[in-house]
């Protein structure tokens, strides 16, 4: 960008451009190292990881070899567990609302006749890695 006489702006608009698009490519750069930083360390933590390449298809990779070019990879998506041997009989069902919060539910959390205990109080319970839109956990002897 170029100032032409007093106070008045001039714009190359090609090197506008090229100033934009820069911009962008740093910022894609930077995010894209974010990611990668965040699912070597999960991995590095004990967390699962996997891959999808060419295929379109994902799968766990037990030794990934970090080949950022051919694949692309996130951190395996784990529900929340608790040991049901915990919990009273009737709450079958579990699930974090929109706070992040867990749940315990004696009917399927849409129904309006539930009865509900906060499940983050067990020490058996563990929070995953999944949306707590995604976090419904049905009790497996209720299945």
């Amino acid at each position: 960008m170029h100032l032409l006489g007093i106070g008045t702006p001039y714009f190359n608009m090609t090197e506008y451009v090229e100033y934009l698009e820069k911009q962008m490519t740093n910022k894609d750069h930077i995010e894209r190292t974010k990611h990668m930083i965040e699912v070597m360390q999960a991995y590095v933590d004990g967390e699962s990881v996997e891959g999808k390449g060419y295929d379109g298809y994902w799968s766990k990779k037990d030794t990934p070899y970090w080949d950022w070019d051919e694949f692309d990879y996130r951190v395996i998506k784990t529900p929340d567990t608790i040991n049901w041997d915990h919990v009273a009989p009737e709450f079958c069902f579990m699930k974090r609302n929109d706070n992040d919060s867990p749940f315990l539910y004696t009917c399927h959390p849409n129904d309006s006749k539930n009865r509900s205990v906060y499940a983050g109080h067990f020490a058996s319970y563990r929070k995953g890695t999944c949306d707590w839109k995604d976090s419904l956990v049905i009790r497996p002897s209720f299945e």
